[in-house]
Formats: structure tokens, sequence, C-alpha cells
């Protein structure tokens, strides 16, 4: 009875353990599944990762290549406009070329007509048309005659710029006698006007340019023939007290005269 109760204890012993191993076993097994599919999810995690990496590579490559399509295109276009450019502009030279050649050959064809027409133009002349008496210019007593016509159309040139009537008017002369009522001169050119002069509250302008001092005319290139007229004009009206003023007509517009006169009032200051 004590052997059958050993025996008993001794199963009973065998098969807590048997529970026990294979409640072990089956633990170690949940734990290597456990590690296995954590092993596979990050496995599985890594080949997305990869995939997406190789997906979006070749994403770009795509692009890459895209792109690429579109420059090679548009290196073509490109290309192909000048190459186009060039064939045009290499046409429009040639007919200039062909214009411009035309021209010269129709210039020298006018200039060797023209040659030839004045050859036979020339041979044409007659000595019955030539004059019976030379000219008087080539004569002795025509030479004074340039110089007088040069003197007629200064004259007229004179007479046909724009002129102003100008009445000085003083008490007393001015008191630097070299610019009588204050007005300063280079030539008969009006080049700096003094500010207690007469001048300025009478209307005169730098740039005009004297012609008649008192109904007589003023030489226009001898040097002092102004001032001294104007002063002697001056001193005249200051012995009748200032009541008879001096008339004095001036050029008021003449071609280069502004420039004349800044150039002269540069060089005194």
């Amino acid at each position: 009875m004590g052997k059958k109760r050993k025996n008993q204890s001794s199963d009973e012993e065998s098969s807590d353990e048997k529970r026990q191993k294979n409640k072990e076993k089956t633990k170690k097994n949940k734990e290597d599944d456990a590690s296995s599919n954590a092993k596979n999810t990050k496995k599985d995690k890594v080949n997305k990762t990869d995939k997406e990496k190789n997906s979006s590579n070749a994403k770009r490559k795509k692009k890459d290549k895209a792109k690429k399509g579109r420059e090679e295109a548009g290196d073509s276009s490109d290309a192909k406009k000048r190459k186009k450019d060039k064939e045009k502009k290499g046409v429009k030279d040639k007919d200039e070329g062909g214009k411009s050649k035309e021209k010269k050959e129709k210039q020298s064809k006018d200039e060797e007509r023209g040659k030839k027409d004045g050859k036979e133009k020339h041979n044409d002349v007659r000595p019955s048309s030539l004059p019976a008496e030379p000219p008087a210019s080539l004569l002795g007593g025509g030479a004074k005659e340039p110089k007088k016509e040069k003197k007629d159309k200064k004259d007229n040139k004179a007479s046909q710029l724009p002129t102003k009537q100008v009445d000085l008017s003083a008490s007393t002369a001015y008191g630097d006698a070299s610019r009588p009522f204050g007005i300063e001169l280079d030539g008969a050119l009006v080049v700096d006007l003094a500010d207690e002069g007469a001048a300025i509250p009478a209307g005169v302008q730098i740039g005009w340019r004297v012609l008649e001092v008192a109904g007589k005319a003023v030489p226009e290139d001898d040097v002092g023939k102004a001032a001294e007229a104007l002063r002697q004009a001056e001193t005249k009206m200051e012995s009748s007290d200032g009541k008879k003023p001096v008339s004095v007509v001036f050029v008021t517009e003449e071609p280069g005269h502004w420039k004349a006169a800044a150039k002269a009032l540069s060089g005194r200051r």
C-alpha cells in the first residue's frame, strides 16, 4: 500500500514536471514567434522603405529624363531657329550685295555718261560765244569792285537783322569812362552791364550789339569805337543835365553773338 502511494506520488511529480516543461516550451515558442514576427515586421518595413526609395529614385530619374528631353528639344529648336535666321540673313546679305553692286554699276555708268556729255559740251563751244571784252574785274579799274560788293552785302545783312532803339538818360556820366552808361563792350558787343548804370533801367541786354549812337553808325570791327561814341554822347548829355537822352540803336539778334558774348564775359572773370 505504501509502495503504491509512493509510485502514485512519483507519477504526479512527473506529470507536474511535464506540464511545467510544456508550459515553458509554449512560452518559449511564443517568445520565438514574437521575435520572429518582430524581425519580419522590421524586415517588411525595411523592404517597404527600400521600395519607396527605389520608387522615388525611379520617379526622379523619369523626371530628369523628361527634363533632359525638353532641354534637348529646346536646344534643337534654338539650333533650328539660329540656322533659319542665318539662312535668312545670308539671303538678305546676298540681296543687299546684289543691290549694292547694281547701284555701283549704275553710278559708274552715270559718271562715264556725265564725263562724255561734258566732253561733248566742251567740244561744242565756239570762239564766237566768248565775250568780246574781258570782264571789268580783270581790268585795272575793276579791282576795287569786290570790296564794295562785300561792304554792300554787309550793310544789307545788318539791315535785315532785328534792331531796337533805346533812349539812355542820366543826370551824370558813369564813373568808369571805359563803361559808358554802365555798359561794358567788346568791340560793339555788350558783354556786361553795371547794376548802377543807366543801361539796365532802359532795357539794354547782354548780347546786343551797338549799331548807331545818336544817329551815327558805329563800326562793328573797330575796337573802342562804340565805347568812344557812347562816352562822347554821355558827356554831352551830362552837360545838358540829362534833359536830352541819347538815342542808341542795338542789333538784338545775330548768329553766334551769344557765344561771343559768353566767351568775352568768361575771359574777364
